[in-house]
């Protein structure tokens, strides 16, 4: 499985992922494993830099 393969990531959120949690696998592991606190803000910055 691949960031590309989940339903609404798209290239920005993908780049922003990576960049957060320093790779894909690491950031699919917080995909899967639930890192609420983390993908907040990931996502919070995403919609701020929008």
């Amino acid at each position: 499985m691949r960031l590309v393969d989940l339903p609404g990531v798209g290239p920005r959120l993908r780049e922003r992922l990576k960049e957060h949690y320093g790779d894909e696998k690491k950031a699919l592991q917080a995909v899967w494993e639930g890192d609420v606190p983390g993908l907040c803000r990931v996502l919070a910055n995403a919609r701020r830099c929008s």
